[in-house]
């Protein structure tokens, strides 16, 4: 007993120990990033969605993404307990990396412990090779994209939950019968679930399960196909969501393959063999990191760039093939990391060919290999000799881990950071625009954006970009053209309507305004700031009753939008029907009590149902808040509550 004492508590002091490295060494990794700014689409996913900020509208939340619906659900607690400040979402994105860092140490326990790797000869290292694939896998560079980029969280979920799924399998498959063994697979395939719901590439995570199964349990394959049956079923989840749902426009993949641009399925595959050894590039070497690659597409096998790559793609997968029985750790890793890079880097065409962020669970089998292999290499030597190479190795990886995140730091670093790399590439130059409009940097905004269109005159995000700039300096007529430039290019774009109906407002062409707003809805029914928007024009047009049901369309979607339970307010008012308005002032008031205006209107509603002492005790607020009132109202208060 006392033995068995001894060896229980050198395994907890172990774990503590990984532990307290683990989440010290990435928080200080990252503890650059917690006050970075949001950036590039987490405005379209966080910042102007409105279908987060309601988290008792789940439907609301699985419309806007279904196939994504963990990530969203996730976005939509962090603004309901944190609003907008982006502190808590980098929290959650760190805890949610850290957790993949434990996993990653269990995993390779795990795979330590199955049939092929059980001999003495490879278990020994164990500890170290677990402890140290997942310290690399935390603190390397290439996971800053995944990390400090808001909403990659869909890639780091679901990277959690695969891995996690993957964990509880195998432990259910090296543990004897039990009901703990029951509830390891059952939550391995609810995990699963919770990963395929995540982000879709974790449909690459049946594929992992059962190789991992093949691959570590050689001789067990007949009792395998039962047990992994329910977990091949999750292929079909994500192609039946999208098609329920239509969640994915599959005209706009077509679109991506059509015109002179377009990168048709063959292309993107040839494309993928040389970006996959950029990734390798990047995984030994981290050095010129990119967000926005200026990445060539490859059109023909026979280009030096497209055969160089493939010869060492498939150099490294005969090599895997060839250690599979003398060194089956490396074969494992190396296998695992081209499985798992499937999903983007194959042959089904995403616009962007290449992001940093897809090697986020690939990682780990490079880690895997690169760990096993030193210790492989060193095994002769002293362990100290191999625990500080590695240590001076996860150190290096670390300062250049924190030294990237300073790119992070707001649009402006990133942005120019992408343009000295990527300087022919239209959409640098568009986001380091918008980066500079934020700034207040104008001329230099309509600068970047000009130049994005000499590199490509029919970049449509560009003329947008341009024309909102041109639309807050008050050249209204400048900013309508190039939304139409905008919208010609690409008229299935909601937001090009939504933002062409401002400058039309401003124009006096109120039918024009309520046109585009009409249909960005119809385009994107769930922007609640179009009904919004679309109800202050049908206001400004006397039209009232169509004013007060886009302002409840409105609230349907976002229930605390403030500004629209008080200009609905305004409507009923002016209606006549004051106490549906003094109900809508009164929620305003509930949702924002410093709000002066809505003191005061609701002011002026008290008096017309001829209650005067809370109309004067209304006023006597608004004053305190800084209005100034109508005098010709002050005297009508006076003259009614004297009376």
């Amino acid at each position: 007993m006392a033995k068995r004492r001894i060896a229980g508590q050198k395994l907890s002091k172990s774990r503590v120990f990984v532990a307290l490295v683990y989440v010290l060494l990435t928080f200080l990794t990252y503890s650059n990033t917690f006050q970075s700014s949001f950036h590039l689409d987490d405005r379209p996913s966080i910042v102007y969605n409105f279908n987060i900020r309601n988290i008792t509208n789940l439907r609301q939340i699985w419309d806007f993404w279904p196939t994504r619906f963990v990530t969203y659900l996730s976005f939509a607690l962090n603004y309901l307990f944190g609003q907008l400040n982006p502190f808590g979402y980098h929290l959650v994105n760190l805890i949610v990396h850290l957790t993949c860092g434990f996993l990653v140490w269990w995993l390779v326990l795990l795979v330590f412990s199955a049939p092929i790797l059980k001999e003495e000869r490879f278990t020994k290292p164990a500890p170290i090779i677990a402890f140290f694939t997942g310290l690399i896998f935390l603190i390397h560079p290439v996971q800053t994209q995944a990390v400090t980029y808001i909403v990659q969280r869909a890639t780091s979920l679901a990277g959690m939950f695969c891995l996690a799924s993957l964990c509880l399998y195998l432990r259910w498959r090296l543990s004897p019968p039990g009901r703990t063994t029951k509830i390891c697979y059952t939550a391995s395939l609810v995990t699963g679930l919770l990963a395929i719901f995540s982000k879709e590439s974790a449909i690459i995570l049946p594929f992992l399960l059962l190789f991992s199964e093949t691959f570590l349990f050689p001789s067990e394959r007949k009792s395998a196909k039962k047990s992994l049956a329910p977990f091949l079923v999750l292929v079909l989840v994500i192609p039946f969501t999208m098609a329920v749902t239509g969640s994915v426009s599959f005209k706009e993949m077509r679109r991506s393959c059509e015109g002179p641009v377009g990168i048709l399925p063959f292309h993107y595959l040839l494309t993928q063999f040389r970006v996959v050894v950029t990734y390798l590039r990047l995984l030994f070497l981290p050095i010129n990191q990119n967000l926005d690659y200026d990445y060539p597409v490859f059109r023909t096998l026979w280009t030096p760039p497209v055969l160089l790559s493939l010869a060492l793609l498939m150099a490294l997968l005969t090599t895997g093939f060839k250690l599979r029985k003398n060194h089956p750790l490396f074969s494992f890793a190396i296998f695992f990391f081209f499985l798992s890079l499937l999903p983007e880097s194959s042959f089904i065409p995403i616009r962007d060919v290449i992001f940093e962020h897809r090697l986020y669970l690939p990682l780990f089998g490079y880690a895997l290999f690169l760990v096993g292999l030193l210790s492989y290499l060193l095994r002769r030597k002293s362990s100290l000799t191999l625990l500080v190479i590695l240590s001076l190795l996860t150190t290096g990886y670390a300062g250049a881990t924190y030294q990237r995140n300073k790119v992070w730091r707001n649009e402006i670093t990133l942005w120019e950071d992408a343009v000295k790399k990527s300087p022919f590439k239209p959409r640098a130059h568009t986001n380091l625009g918008l980066a500079y409009d934020a700034a207040g940097e104008f001329d230099r905004a309509l600068a970047e954006y000009s130049r994005a269109l000499q590199i490509n005159p029919e970049y449509a995000e560009a003329y947008c970009s341009r024309a909102n700039t041109y639309y807050y300096l008050g050249e209204y007529q400048k900013a309508i053209n190039d939304y139409n430039r905008a919208i010609a290019l690409k008229p299935y774009r909601a937001d090009f309507y939504f933002s062409r109906g401002f400058a039309r407002g401003k124009t006096g062409d109120l039918k024009g305004a309520i046109s585009d707003w009409t249909e960005t809805l119809r385009l994107d029914r769930y922007c609640a700031e179009a009904y919004y928007n679309r109800g202050f024009a049908y206001y400004l047009m006397a039209d009232l009753t169509q004013a007060i049901a886009d302002y409840t369309s409105a609230l349907t979607i976002y229930p605390k939008y403030r500004d629209a339970y008080y200009n609905r307010g305004v409507a009923y008012a002016k209606k006549g029907e004051v106490g549906k308005a003094i109900e809508d002032f009164n929620r305003t008031i509930a949702l924002s009590p410093q709000y002066a205006e809505a003191y005061y209107n609701r002011s002026l509603a008290y008096f017309l149902a001829g209650d005067y002492a809370r109309a004067h005790s209304d006023l006597k607020k608004a004053e305190e808040l800084g209005y100034q009132p109508n005098p010709q109202f002050l005297e009508m208060l006076r003259s009614a509550a004297g009376s």
